[in-house]
């Protein structure tokens, strides 16, 4: 026992020396940025209060606890605090609306947040000039002011550099295509602290990339230009929301998955939830550039779909502009199912009102395609509408969504961008949680493998940790390309990422 002791002794003491050195060595590091970065930058270490209020923001705010979180301004302050935090040997992550489903804009580094740099104007020529800070209710309000239009998603309160870096889809991709295939360049400060300018014409591998790639990958974009549209196919609307009964579920879904959506001009979405909840299988969504509620079924009643037995109208309604078309879809319309009674609040007040909301929830999100036109059996739809319903049988689980969206029209229209999954038939969403994180985790991975046989790739939007080749899960034929990307602007990960792009 006595010849052990010294070598025992010895082993504590250096446990002991190291934990007295590395909350020394974090706090030197800090010290080290906040000098570097001099005083007309925050940067704020944990336990402050400004720190604790922004790090709540996050859609899932328990992911990681960062080193720091810097709050910058314009983007003279991203660069500083780049180059900063690797003087400081401080790896980073940018945060824009804070509504990554897995909270990779909290990192365990530094955390930059952009959200002060939300400036969105229009330019000559329709432009838009859009700062990453910006949600998209804010971007759409402001494109409507000068009856402008653009690609979004049906969450107002997401951010919008998060959202187009990793494609961006929503109701209006039918007409318009996914949202960054209307991106005409950006800015980006690299891993140097270097301001790049990337485009079709500059650095054009780099801008294939950064459409479809993901948030997060190679640098830090601090501002966009941004094609837009005229607003007039979409202030001209109808939104709408019908139920059949669940056990219909099947016969209407093996109709829908062919549903060419009238070109694009028709949006419509299916959803299930739990039984408990309704014992039923909603359809919402909307016709652009109609008059009225009749045009409008006159398109819907030449789908076979639609005729299937036992529909009943929950709400439909004409919009008075896209506005309303848009908050409709979102949380103060019930997600599709009336009208926001203030357009104001519905748009541009719901940044940070979801905070936190990811904590104990997985989501996923597949794109299908069938071997056949015929895609998926009657049969397979029934058996997905009832285990949507059940959630395979897991009682703890209190909240289930599955939500299907045709991809189809102006999407398959081939685009210089590294967006993997136009081929795709359809695209699926399925979120879960609230309950014991062993039945949580026990639906998700049975909803999975129930989508195995027509899944060919997952959504970059919708991360998932549970992937076991994340990779090529989610850009597909592309990965081979955006590797060498990678290892051109980011070899080292010293963006910081849960999951990035492999660089070799």
């Amino acid at each position: 026992m006595a010849s052990l002791a010294p070598p025992l002794l010895k082993a504590l003491l250096l446990f002991s020396l190291l934990l007295t050195l590395l909350p020394r060595t974090a706090a030197n590091r800090i010290k080290t940025l906040k000098q570097c970065a001099g005083s007309s930058i925050p940067v704020y270490p944990p336990n402050n209060h400004n720190y604790n209020r922004l790090k709540a923001l996050s859609f899932r705010s328990n992911f990681a606890t960062p080193l720091a979180i810097a709050e910058a301004r314009n983007e003279w302050q991203v660069s500083q605090l780049v180059i900063c935090a690797r003087k400081a040997h401080i790896r980073v992550c940018a945060r824009s609306g804070g509504h990554s489903l897995i909270g990779h804009n909290l990192c365990k580094g530094l955390v930059i947040d952009l959200s002060a740099m939300r400036q969105v104007s229009i330019k000559p020529g329709f432009v838009a000039f859009i700062q990453p800070g910006a949600v998209l209710g804010e971007v759409l309000w402001t494109l409507h002011k000068s009856k402008r239009w653009m690609a979004a998603g049906v969450c107002p309160a997401v951010g919008f550099a998060g959202y187009v870096l990793g494609g961006g889809h929503g109701p209006y991709e039918g007409k318009l295509g996914i949202a960054c295939d209307s991106m005409l360049s950006v800015r980006m400060v690299d891993r140097f602290g270097k301001i790049l300018d990337v485009s079709r014409t500059k650095r054009p591998f780099l801008f294939w990339a950064m459409c479809g790639a993901g948030g997060g990958q190679f640098g830090i974009v601090t501002s966009f230009r941004w094609r837009t549209v005229s607003s007039k196919q979409f202030d001209n609307a109808v939104v709408f929301r019908f139920r059949w009964p669940a056990s219909r579920g099947g016969e209407l879904m093996d109709k829908w998955q062919r549903y060419g959506e009238w070109g694009g001009a028709v949006w419509f979405r299916i959803e299930i939830y739990l039984a408990k909840r309704d014992k039923a299988v909603f359809g919402y969504g909307a016709c652009y550039g109609v008059k009225n509620v009749a045009e409008c079924m006159g398109r819907l009643n030449k789908a076979p779909f639609f005729n299937t037995p036992q529909r009943s109208t929950t709400y439909i309604s004409t919009v008075r502009n896209a506005l309303d078309l848009h908050a409709f879809f979102g949380p103060k319309g019930g997600w599709g199912s009336y009208r926001a009674n203030n357009l104001y609040e519905a748009m541009l007040q719901q940044r940070g009102t979801e905070s936190g909301q990811a904590n104990e929830r997985i989501y996923q999100s597949t794109f299908l395609r069938s071997a056949d036109k015929t895609g998926p059996s009657r049969q397979f739809w029934q058996q997905y509408v009832n285990f949507c319903q059940s959630a395979f049988g897991a009682r703890s689980v209190p909240w289930v969504v599955c939500e299907l969206n045709l991809f189809n029209n102006a999407i398959d229209r081939k685009q210089n961008n590294a967006f993997p999954f136009r081929q795709a038939n359809l695209i699926t969403h399925f979120i879960v949680g609230g309950g014991s994180s062993r039945d949580t985790r026990f639906v998700y991975n049975r909803m999975k493998k129930y989508l195995r046989p027509f899944t060919i790739g997952v959504y970059v939007n919708y991360p998932e940790l549970f992937l076991e080749n994340y990779a090529k899960s989610y850009w597909g034929a592309n990965l081979g390309w955006l590797k060498r990307v990678k290892k051109l602007y980011d070899p080292r990960n010293f963006f910081m990422n849960p999951q990035p792009i492999p660089a070799s």
